[in-house]
């Protein structure tokens, strides 16, 4: 009895094994999934450089891009993007909620040219804009 027991539970395994498992023959590399989660807002980052929107200003100080990082209501890192420092503006999305972010001139090689600007208690609302502004002025250079 033990023995067919055995076979029987093997071959259930078996059975329900081969079925959780297939091959998609129609999987396209290029094709990726995208989950958008509900519930987000836009949190827009607005520089200057000592109180202005010129591009030879990064060039002159060495700043090729904005970096944004940012962290959730418990300190935990949750993102990090970069955009030309001639933009100066820069936006993402963020799920609906509490969030602390630090903005940062850096060279094309990620290495700080100004200190760290943060902000606390970033409140994203749905469907919402948050526009968050900063001058780098001329003594906030490394």
């Amino acid at each position: 009895m033990f023995k067919s027991c055995q076979t029987l539970l093997v071959a259930v395994g078996l059975a329900f094994g081969s079925q959780s498992c297939f091959w998609n023959d129609d999987f396209d590399d290029d094709e990726v999934d995208v989950v958008v989660p509900e519930n987000q807002g836009t949190l827009t980052v607005r520089w200057t450089i000592d109180g202005q929107v010129e591009a030879s200003n990064c060039t002159a100080h060495g700043a090729d891009f904005l970096e944004l990082v940012v962290f959730d209501q418990f300190g935990a890192f949750a993102s990090r993007s970069y955009a030309p420092c001639a933009d100066f503006t820069t936006s993402i999305l963020l799920p609906e909620g509490v969030w602390a972010a630090e903005i940062t001139l850096v060279t094309d090689a990620a290495l700080a040219v100004t200190d760290r600007r943060r902000f606390d208690d970033v409140m994203i609302v749905q469907d919402e804009e948050l526009v968050l502004n900063a001058d780098f002025t001329l003594d906030s250079f490394l």
